[in-house]
Formats: structure tokens, C-alpha cells, sequence
């Protein structure tokens, strides 16, 4: 999993970095979060770590960055590097903790459209959590609204949290569904079926268990919602 994180605004920062601690621990063990901040440029606090102590430290370490963020770029970026890992045998999840201060990323529309398209293709979840604020430019951001279609395509979500109260319990939830759909795909059969060579043009392939009180959620790539 990788969380890139808006750090643009020192007003609210204190309030990011409780929700990303409650992300954080709200995840089973052995889950890698790598964490990224958005603001002045794209920087790595920490590289992709399972040890929720060192992201703690990380998450304290966040610097505000009194400068516009670069969410778009972050997401094409990421889908690069995502495509890149020929070897990977998981299936990524990317969590983008922005505000709805002003993004001035190089990206343009083309550019997202293809990482949307790589992200689909290599089996990723795109989440966005959206703080707003006094000053920013509301639902009507340029993160919410890439955020939004995002999340649509990718299997995953958006929200738009009205203030920080709610940021904490917003992140705490997604940090809970992130961990039931790893209890899922960690723990699946791949099941392999050869058709006989007389198949009909339009053959019907249903997968179930005899198993008493066992519910069966069949995919054709193992990413389960």
C-alpha cells in the first residue's frame, strides 16, 4: 500500500497525520504501507514497511510544505511504478490523504486517463480521503473530482470529510475495509479449468463448494471488491 499525503497545510497537518495513525493501525500485521507528502514536491518519508512503529515516526516527521500539491502527478507517477513491478504478486492499493488546496501538477488528462488505464490493468485500488478546508476550493477541487472518478474506476472509494472532527473516524474506516479485503485475498484458491474440446459457442462455467455455511465469491483475477 502506498498513502501519499497532502502536507500543505499547516492548519490542518496535526489532524492528517491522527487520521494516518489510525489508518495505520487499523491494518493487519504484515501489511507494507510506503508514505509519500505531496506538497512543494513529491518527497518519500519512508520507503514500504510493515513495522507500524517506523510509520509512526514517518507520520510524526511529515513537514509542512507551504507550497500547492501535486496529487494528479502522484497518481500517474505511482501507476508507473506500479506497471513497473513485473514480479509483483499483490494486488497494490493506493491511498491518496489530500486537502482541497490548490494542485498544480504537470499531468494533463491524457496522463491520468493512461494511469487510470495502467492502474486497472495491474489489479490496483485507488482511495481518496478528502479534508476540506476554509480556504480551499471545495468539491469543486481538482482532487475531488479526479479522486472521485478514480475510485469509480479502480474499485475503491472517495470521500469528502466537511472537517477535521470526522477525519480520524474517516480513516479508521477505510483502514477497516482495507484490512477485510486483505483477509480476503489472502486467502483464496485458484481454481484452473481446461474446457473439453467439443465446448459449446457459448459455454456456462459456475464455481461453488459443498462446504456447509461456506460463502464462495468467484473472480476472474483473485481482486475481490
Amino acid at each position: 500500500m502506498t498513502v501519499y499525503v497532502d502536507n500543505s497545510n499547516e492548519d490542518v497537518l496535526d489532524d492528517i497525520r491522527a487520521g494516518l495513525k489510525a489508518l495505520v493501525q487499523a491494518l493487519p500485521d504484515g501489511v507494507e504501507v510506503g508514505l509519500a507528502s505531496l506538497s512543494d514536491e513529491i518527497t518519500w518519508v519512508t520507503e514500504h514497511t510493515a513495522d507500524k512503529a517506523t510509520l509512526g515516526v514517518a507520520i510524526d516527521a511529515i513537514e509542512e510544505k507551504d507550497d500547492d500539491t501535486y496529487f494528479l502527478d502522484a497518481i500517474i507517477a505511482e501507476a508507473g511504478t506500479i506497471a513497473a513491478d513485473t514480479r509483483r504478486e499483490y494486488f497494490p492499493v493506493v491511498v491518496m490523504v489530500t486537502t482541497d488546496g490548490d494542485d498544480t501538477s504537470d499531468g494533463e488528462q491524457a496522463a491520468f486517463a493512461a494511469a487510470l488505464g495502467q492502474l486497472q490493468t495491474n489489479g490496483a485500488t485507488l482511495h481518496t480521503r478528502l479534508l476540506l478546508t476554509e480556504e480551499g476550493n471545495g468539491a469543486q477541487s481538482m482532487q475531488a473530482l479526479v479522486g472521485s472518478a478514480g475510485g469509480q474506476q479502480m474499485q475503491g472509494s472517495s470521500e469528502t470529510v466537511p472537517g477535521s472532527p470526522g477525519f480520524t473516524a474517516a480513516l479508521t474506516t477505510l483502514g477497516q475495509d482495507i484490512a477485510r479485503k486483505h483477509g480476503l485475498v489472502s486467502q483464496q484458491y485458484r481454481v484452473a479449468y481446461r474446457p473439453p474440446s467439443d465446448v459449446s459457442a457459448q459455454p456456462a462455467i459456475s464455481v461453488g463448494s459443498s462446504r456447509e455455511g461456506l460463502n464462495v465469491m468467484p473472480t476472474l483475477d483473485g481482486n475481490v471488491p
